[in-house]
């Protein structure tokens, strides 16, 4: 898609210049396309000569005229069965080499995985690059990468309001890394946008930019878009390279989540290894981000273990101040009640102050869990090695004040019932002294 001042104007002029270096006129291009279909069906011949060429190692080679024709046979068998190694054919009565490759029909190394699906689209213009370079390196390098990848894509579009941003660095196995870019077109307005990801893919791909980008270190590049319905039902339909068409059926029928997996070819030993190198990567970075996370945790629990005491202080301190402001209240109340008489709501308060006291007074409840625990303190205190008053508990001075209140008030009225009953003993006394008189 050719757009003014972006990537499609720049590739439009770049095809205009390989036109004209092939020539314009009308028998070039027809020379050219009668090179192209030429091109095209010697590779299909060589491809069919291979496909006959292989189908002869495995059944019958012809190399010899005896036994020894069956045990090239059965090595060229073995060697298809590994998907490795060369056999030996006869074709047209001379003996050829046949490569077995992983991707052969015969080679029992393949087994079909699950990968997830890409969710990045072509609007997003996400290009990845692969660097021959560890991350740390490529993070070092980032500003003198960048500033190489935007001249070459002001060089391909030939506009200056182009720019390139850095998404992403991850690392890969083997020392690589790879770097995720996208590229923004400013307008005059003041505006962005992102260019396609096929654009940007298809401009850095040409020939003429492969040497400056392997120069800055890049092996690898392709654009990060997902399958569109199209695409992905294409992609399902055809069996890859190497893979049965049963076993293709059947990997579809097994994909644990078809909305977010897809299945994936390995093919080969070198497939299954490059795929445990990505997965182990990917299960280290996991570690590393998880590892992370305990830390931040751990941060926070101590940050609340701190809050928490903190605030319990800070809590003692507003009863204490509570309870202080509440004897200045008494007081002031005392002081602006002193020379009045006994008002009728503060009469009602008395009663039920005295009903208070009442119950507390009663000796099979508040008063006698008192005294329990009065009891086992002072026990606590008299056990010998106990450590005395060093390892009792520390207690609110405020609270124990209150308790040394209440004690002093118990015993108070202790004091009063005994005085009371004595009393009556002694009325009782006289009452018996009067009777015997009589």
């Amino acid at each position: 898609q050719n757009r003014p001042g972006g990537l499609g104007l720049g590739l439009g002029g770049l095809n205009l210049a390989v036109a004209q270096k092939a020539g314009t006129s009308g028998l070039g291009i027809f020379n050219s396309q009668q090179q192209q279909q030429h091109q095209l069906q010697q590779q299909q011949q060589q491809t069919a000569l291979q496909t006959q060429l292989m189908l002869n190692a495995v059944k019958a080679p012809g190399i010899f005229p005896d036994d020894r024709d069956q045990i090239v046979t059965r090595f060229n068998l073995l060697q298809a069965y590994c998907g490795t190694g060369k056999g030996l054919a006869s074709h047209m009565g001379q003996a050829q080499t046949v490569d077995f490759t992983p991707e052969n029909p015969f080679c029992r190394f393949k087994t079909v995985c699950y990968s997830r699906l890409p969710t990045s689209r072509n609007e997003d213009g996400l290009v990845a690059l692969q660097f021959k370079k560890p991350d740390s390196e490529l993070i070092a390098l980032q500003d003198s990468v960048v500033k190489s990848l935007q001249s070459i894509v002001q060089n391909i579009s030939h506009a200056s309001n182009i720019s390139v941003m850095v998404e992403s660095i991850r690392p890969l196995p083997d020392n690589c890394s790879e770097m995720t870019i996208c590229v923004l077109e400013k307008s005059v307005l003041g505006g962005s946008r992102h260019l396609l990801a096929n654009d940007v893919y298809m401009a850095l791909q040409n020939a003429a930019r492969k040497p400056q980008l392997e120069n800055l270190g890049v092996v690898e590049l392709y654009p990060k878009t997902g399958f569109s319905d199209e695409h992905l039902k294409l992609y399902l339909q055809n069996p890859p390279r190497g893979i049965s068409s049963q076993l293709w059926e059947q990997s579809k029928k097994d994909n644990p989540d078809p909305q977010r997996s897809i299945a994936v070819p390995v093919i080969g030993s070198s497939s299954l290894l490059k795929r445990m190198k990505h997965q182990d990567q990917e299960s280290r970075q996991h570690q590393s981000r998880l590892e992370l996370l305990a830390t931040e945790a751990e941060d926070l629990q101590r940050g609340h273990a701190t809050t928490s005491a903190r605030i319990a202080t800070y809590r003692r301190k507003l009863l204490d101040l509570s309870h202080r402001v509440l004897k200045v209240m008494v007081i002031q109340e005392a002081l602006r009640k002193s020379g009045y008489s006994v008002q009728p709501d503060e009469e009602r308060l008395r009663i039920r102050l005295e009903g208070i006291q009442a119950e507390l007074d009663a000796p099979l409840q508040f008063k006698g869990r008192l005294n329990e625990l009065l009891s086992q303190v002072r026990m606590q205190t008299q056990v010998p090695g106990g450590g005395g008053r060093q390892n009792s508990l520390p207690m609110d001075p405020v609270l124990l004040e209150e308790i040394h209140q209440h004690l002093q008030q118990q015993q108070g009225a202790l004091s009063q019932l005994v005085r009371i009953v004595k009393e009556d003993f002694d009325d009782l006394k006289c009452i018996e002294e009067g009777f015997a008189q009589a």
